[in-house]
């Protein structure tokens, strides 16, 4: 054996590089006894299943039946030190797959009078199927675990956060929700008890940096937040609502002032507002996103609170975005826009360096209002100013104010916005172009920005953005999006028939005849965008051939 394999950091780096998920582990663990070690490592480091698990114990132990593991026999003390040897391998457990009986479990843990898994850093248990497995978490977590997610808690267990904070003293992260199957089965009694104990186990979470809440309904927010306020190194919220109807209500003043992140998921906005509105003294908050269930005129009120609650030297990122599902709903696009005039209380965080406000249509922006917003933060680093529903004549950004985002925003090095690059629409950009110059751009999202020349629009891309690679087109809520050349064949766009094209493009959007117009239109777009990449590839490969793709 080449004497470089007898060092074990680079066995373990080249096994680093094998699939955990092929038999190609299990085979070089057998090889000779150099490998044993770090590919058996590399195999059990992350358990995607107890019950898969356990079926390294002798195969006369065990049995299947369907998704069941049963034990045959009684375990020995031979079987149990099987499994320790490959118990203290496994950092990462996940309960999916296989389930093990009860009885099988009470074998096991006859055997492990503490932490079955020593080494154990993060559980993840995803499913009510597996309560056996929660109830046990004692008896499989340690010290040294950091990581927890549990979903679906049965009523009756959840008890067990406190247990998990006795025997997981080091746990950071926790994730957890409450089993239900109707909203209507969310009582009095079954958040009180939730509230009950997390009260009683802030006492053990002692290092809990980040918490992650699943809501089946907003009643219960206020009475969780009081015991929240307690946990001493509290540094991320987030708040799943779950997009629950409830009625919203104003929340009493909470104070958090060691939290420097905050995340609102699912919440209508007048409740994300009322959220925003209880939490006192955010001072340190540097990060605040909002996954609003639907967007309306409540979204300026939302952004009044924001202005007002948070620190403007603290904040670093804003985000306020929408779920896709949220964008194919039924009704009018208009009644949705975000106008620019909502937008200027925000301007106060001149330290933030990302902004994503990805909505259903908005927010609207031209020029002159990309140059105030690019002004407000001269340290941007992420933009992102979405439209879901793809290109809407509520936004107006020309070459000209791309130029000045650019200006104003030296260190940009994402960027995701709809620009006309239409000639006609740049016709002043062409005789009197502003300067700008950005070196960290390679990648472009442009979303359905309207294009009629490709050879025109990769020009001035070139002349501002010299090591663009790529552009991103397209919006994923469009019915017919294509990637490439939306014909389906290498020929160009212009030597096709429009009529016949439009005819053939028809077959995939089954709606009225306007809807077929705009969706030829965006398939003709995607096709002009498609162009422009291959160009950017041909510049790349004469400019530097040894950075261009092959």
């Amino acid at each position: 054996m080449h004497p470089c394999l007898q060092v074990a950091e680079l066995t373990a780096h080249i096994i680093s590089f094998i699939s955990p998920s092929t038999a190609a582990l299990t085979h070089l663990a057998q090889t000779c006894k150099a490998f044993e070690e770090p590919a058996l490592n590399a195999l059990y480091y992350e358990v995607h299943s107890f019950g898969n698990f356990l079926m390294c114990l002798p195969q006369d132990l065990w049995e299947k039946s369907g998704r069941m593991l049963n034990f045959r026999r009684a375990m020995l003390l031979d079987d149990w030190k099987v499994l320790q040897k490959h118990a203290r391998r496994v950092r990462v457990l996940h309960s999916g797959g296989t389930i093990v009986n009860a009885d099988a479990f009470s074998g096991v843990f006859f055997f492990a009078s503490s932490g079955l898994f020593p080494n154990l850093k993060v559980v993840h248990i995803p499913d009510a199927n597996y309560a056996s497995l929660f109830s046990s978490l004692p008896l499989i977590c340690g010290p040294r675990v950091v990581d927890v997610r549990v979903s679906n808690i049965p009523p009756n267990l959840v008890h067990g956060l406190t247990s998990l904070g006795c025997h997981c003293t080091s746990l950071s992260s926790l994730f957890f929700s409450m089993e239900y199957q109707f909203r209507e089965e969310v009582n009095e009694k079954m958040y009180g008890d939730l509230v009950t104990v997390l009260s009683d186990a802030v006492a053990v979470f002692v290092r809990l940096e980040n918490l992650h809440i699943l809501l089946p309904t907003f009643r219960i927010l206020p009475r969780l937040l009081s015991p929240i306020t307690r946990l001493p190194s509290l540094k991320s919220l987030v708040l799943d609502l779950d997009k629950v109807q409830d009625e919203s209500f104003p929340i009493q003043d909470t104070s958090l002032p060691r939290l420097e992140s905050v995340e609102i998921i699912n919440g209508l906005p007048d409740q994300v507002s009322d959220i925003v509105s209880g939490l006192t003294d955010l001072s340190q908050v540097q990060r605040f996103h909002a996954n609003v269930s639907d967007a309306t005129d409540v979204t300026k009120e939302l952004l009044d609170v924001l202005a007002g609650r948070l620190a403007k030297d603290a904040v670093r990122s804003i985000r306020l975005d929408q779920s896709e599902s949220d964008a194919e709903k039924d009704g009018n696009p208009d009644q949705m826009v975000l106008e620019f005039d909502t937008l200027p209380p925000l301007f106060r965080f001149s330290q933030l360096t990302e902004l994503v406000l990805d909505l259903i249509t908005g927010p609207t922006v031209d020029d002159n209002g990309l140059d105030e917003l690019s002004l407000a933060f001269p340290k941007l680093r992420r933009l992102r100013l979405g439209m879901l529903l793809g290109m809407c004549p509520v936004n107006s950004v020309t070459l000209k104010g791309f130029a000045l985002l650019l200006r104003n925003c030296p260190v940009l090095d994402q960027l995701s916005l709809v620009v006309d690059v239409t000639p006609d629409s740049n016709a002043w950009f062409d005789e009197a172009p502003i300067a700008a110059w950005n070196t960290h751009l390679t990648v472009l999202q442009v979303m359905d920005s309207p294009i009629d020349d490709a050879v025109y629009a990769v020009r001035h891309l070139l002349r501002m953005l010299p090591y663009l690679r790529q552009v991103i087109s397209g919006c994923p809520c469009v019915t017919g999006v294509f990637e490439g050349n939306p014909f389906g064949s290498d020929e160009d766009e212009e030597d096709v028939h429009a009529d016949g094209e439009r005819r053939q493009y028809s077959k995939f959007v089954e709606d009225d005849e306007e809807s077929v117009d705009e969706a030829y239109s965006q398939a003709l777009r995607l096709g002009r965008w498609a162009e422009v990449n291959r160009l950017l590839e041909e510049h790349a490969a004469k400019t530097n051939p040894y950075s261009a793709s092959s």
